[in-house]
């Protein structure tokens, strides 16, 4: 599993004293122009000091970053949570980079080159492997990656207006490394069925997992997941809570 650091947080409002007494004068609020073009949003908060959006500028233009005047940390709303935490390769310790957003998780990848994990993927590679490597890099997954689930659990709430969510979560994954998880001819996944145990709104558990090559249908796992005379069940094999899934 990869390394979460969490970043040191500030309150803005011991950062304006601060200003206050080492100036002698307060931090004002961004004086904004009349006639200005971009806008900051008012509910936007600075992710590391807590900063009103009143303290903060539009950095780049209107194209979604924002600079905090008080604590002058660079966000923008796509990557608020690097600003809150760090994830880091457990390999090398170097931050990972986030290079995929899809519906449902989040892709982080490794891209130091002297991490011991893609060195040694590197060195186990044979010789006419490597000449292909050279020639489409991409066919090979030799960098650690990791995978960050963030689903919501609100819409299963029993007294929840939205209906939940029926499907399969399908992880994709590369065809020449994982040939054994069948899905389609260009490449491989896996699939997630997932038993969870509602005992009400807020008490909502993980009961039982199972992982199965992509191409499985869910009516498959019905008789290893439904098991108990005594349960009601409700049919579903999406995996509705924030979690880490890890394949190498």
């Amino acid at each position: 599993m990869p390394v979460i650091e969490k970043l040191e947080k500030f309150d803005y409002l011991k950062l304006l004293e601060a200003y206050e007494l080492k100036h002698k004068k307060r931090l004002k609020p961004v004086q904004r122009r009349k006639n200005s073009v971009v806008k900051v949003p008012e509910n936007i908060t600075c992710p590391q000091c807590s900063a009103p959006s009143t303290y903060l500028y539009a950095n780049n233009g209107g194209k979604g970053q924002y600079c905090c005047k008080v604590c002058d940390c660079h966000f923008s709303q796509k990557n608020r949570f690097l600003k809150e935490a760090v994830i880091k390769c457990p390999h090398c310790l170097k931050t990972l980079e986030r290079i995929k957003e899809r519906k449902d998780f989040y892709v982080y990848k490794c891209k130091n080159n002297q991490c011991t994990y893609y060195t040694q993927k590197l060195s186990q590679m044979t010789k006419l492997e490597k000449e292909r490597f050279k020639q489409d890099p991409q066919a090979f997954k030799v960098r650690y990656i990791f995978r960050e689930f963030d689903l919501d659990f609100d819409p299963l709430a029993k007294e929840s207006p939205v209906q939940p969510k029926i499907g399969s979560s399908t992880l994709p994954l590369n065809l020449t490394q994982y040939p054994w998880a069948k899905f389609r001819k260009t490449k491989s996944g896996v699939k997630l069925h997932l038993r969870l145990v509602f005992m009400d709104k807020d008490s909502v558990y993980p009961d039982q997992m199972v992982i199965t090559p992509a191409h499985e249908h869910d009516r498959n796992q019905l008789e290893v997941l439904v098991d108990d005379q005594e349960a009601m069940y409700v049919s579903s094999t999406v995996a509705m809570l924030t979690m880490n899934v890890l394949i190498e």
